[in-house]
């Protein structure tokens, strides 16, 4: 066996072990950490006690503005008789705020949708993890056991046992039905059986690389769907400031031009 084969055989023999299920936390798969605008998720606190930076599902300058947003029409729905009155009569209220505290909500709802989304793509990669760990396994003792049978370097070269397989997921999929499907031509398939690894074994084998396969398109789609909801609600929130910005300058206006009215929480 030259010293390709034998490096091969000694990262496939190292035990593959499941992943263990990821906690449900405020965490977006692949996002980048930042410090108070980042939208990403977690803890204060890390394992070794040390205070971690804060991460968080959506931008807190987003958060921020929401609800700030809704200080502000609350407090137009509050404001003094006299205020309301001169605001009622320029055509503010209600019309301005009803719009304002409608795309509030929608912003509010689509918040809420990324937030199951991005739920969703954590359980799809911990399935897709799984799957996958399963499948590799099960390849990786078949490798053991092809080693021990076929020993020659044209052989070893035919069923890939001079290659280490790959740790890229699609590549992991397209490589091991490759291997499959030469481990169930003859001579080989006869050898096998033999060895007690019957052509139902590695059916099976390819039925878990199958399933792990579908895995990965779930993971996939789950993530386009996470930053589907992540356009949307950045989308939703820019139509809720181009509202609220023509709403404060209004309200401004008119506290200016008249600063004996009450001024209205939050402005």
């Amino acid at each position: 066996m030259n010293v390709e084969a034998v490096q091969v055989l000694v990262e496939e023999a190292k035990p593959v072990s499941l992943p263990e299920p990821l906690p449900h936390t405020d965490v977006q798969p692949g996002a980048q950490e930042a410090g108070g605008t980042g939208e990403t998720g977690g803890t204060g606190e890390s394992g070794t006690g040390k205070v971690v930076r804060p991460r968080h599902l959506h931008p807190i300058y987003l958060s921020e503005y929401v609800a700030e947003s809704g200080r502000q029409l609350t407090g137009l729905e509050g404001a003094s008789p006299p205020l309301r009155q001169l605001l009622t009569e320029l055509g503010i209220v209600p019309a301005c705020t009803m719009l304002c505290a409608s795309q509030r909500e929608a912003v509010l709802a689509t918040m809420e949708a990324r937030q199951q989304s991005v739920a969703t793509e954590r359980d799809a990669v911990y399935v897709q993890d799984r799957a996958i760990a399963t499948a590799r396994g099960s390849l990786s003792a078949l490798r053991q056991i092809q080693r021990t049978l076929f020993t020659g370097d044209g052989a070893q070269v035919a069923l890939g046992l001079n290659e280490e397989l790959p740790w890229a997921d699609e590549q992991f999929v397209d490589r091991g039905r490759i291997l499959l499907a030469v481990a169930q031509r003859e001579p080989y398939a006869t050898v096998l059986a033999g060895a007690a690894f019957s052509a139902e074994r590695i059916a099976e084998i390819g039925v878990e690389i199958d399933v792990a396969a579908q895995t990965i398109a779930a993971r996939l789609e789950a993530r386009n769907a996470a930053v589907l909801t992540t356009r949307v609600r950045d989308e939703a929130f820019a139509e809720l400031r181009r509202l609220m910005r023509q709403l404060r300058v209004q309200v401004h206006n008119v506290l200016r031009r008249h600063p004996e009215l009450e001024r209205p929480v939050g402005f």
